[in-house]
């Protein structure tokens, strides 16, 4: 099973996606209907739809998340026009607007993936630079490939008119990584201390990679069907439905600036009648923990921030 991203979302299952469908997979072989009830950014439903033996149903509450959603499951295509650049001040128009193309670029176009709140994606002093990025990988626009040579020393002379976007973007990391740094005495560049002349890391064309994320789940998802309500509101269906929830981590207190109740959720899953699994750190004695894993947790960009929990998922004992 290749593995999906879903849409660029802060605590999305990606990297353990596998194992977590995995374990809830083999203890219900006869599953009919598989339940995404805090949906988030998808991972977890596309990932799932992949069994085409089974009918996914994604949830979320947040609408402009699962208007997101919502129209990556409704086509097979990616607009073309998501791939065009976007600037800081186009980033900040989508403040409040939920349709799905804002929703994108909110997300996209983000520092850390989170939405307005995280800033815009690119510092003021590398903008232009990745601008002539993107034109070279979207275009392989000649005055951005000139620019990029004249001033940035970096060899790009390769005909790359007939190659894709990733293969130009791959292109460009390469040579930038070849490139001389001992050339590269651009004033705008040696203030930036956090960068260290590090080329292959300037001329990385980060939303371009995320975008690339995005198009992968843009395909046949006729097994997926999606609602935009609280999880406790959706009408449980199908003759063997087993529901999974990637609750908020309690230390986060908040979803999404909503308080999640987790009282409520506890005792929800605790009375409801079907199988109902769900991922934390720790969860009540009642709940039996089936699976668990050491996660690390890069929340900053600093080894000193860093830290592991372990991520476990719990299971209401219904079978």
């Amino acid at each position: 099973m290749s593995i999906l991203n879903g849409v660029p979302f802060m605590g999305n299952k990606t990297k353990i996606v596998e194992e977590l469908l995995s374990v809830i997979f083999s203890r219900h072989n006869d599953m009919t209907d598989f339940y995404d009830l805090c949906g988030g950014g998808g991972c977890v439903s596309f990932n799932a739809s992949q069994n085409r033996n089974i009918l996914v149903h994604y949830n979320e509450i947040r609408e402009e998340i699962y208007n997101l959603i919502s129209f990556i499951v409704s086509n097979d295509k990616m607009p073309d026009d998501w791939w065009d650049w976007v600037s800081r001040e186009e980033f900040y128009e989508c403040r409040n607007k939920v349709d799905a193309k804002s929703s994108m670029i909110k997300l996209v176009w983000s520092f850390g993936n989170r939405g307005i709140s995280g800033g815009y994606i690119y510092g003021k002093e590398i903008v232009d630079l990745k601008y002539l990025a993107h034109q070279f990988v979207k275009f392989n626009d000649l005055e951005a490939i000139n620019k990029i040579i004249n001033e940035y020393h970096i060899d790009i002379s390769e005909d790359m008119s007939n190659a894709t976007m990733y293969e130009r973007r791959i292109y460009l990391q390469n040579q930038a990584k070849k490139a001389d740094n001992n050339k590269c005495q651009l004033e705008h560049i040696q203030r930036l201390e956090r960068i260290n002349d590090n080329f292959l890391n300037l001329f990385r064309t980060q939303h371009i990679e995320r975008l690339e994320k995005v198009n992968n789940n843009f395909r046949d998802n006729s097994n997926i069907v999606t609602t935009n309500v609280s999880y406790e509101e959706v009408n449980i269906t199908g003759n063997k439905p087993v529901i999974y929830c990637d609750i908020p981590y309690n230390s986060t207190k908040t979803y999404d600036g909503i308080k999640f109740d987790y009282e409520k959720f506890y005792n929800w899953a605790r009375n409801c009648s079907f199988p109902v699994y769900f991922s934390e750190y720790s969860a009540p004695d009642d709940f039996i923990c089936v699976w668990s894993k050491e996660k690390y947790c890069a929340i900053s960009s600093y080894k000193e921030s860093r830290s592991t929990h372990i991520e476990r998922l719990f299971w209401n004992g219904i079978k």
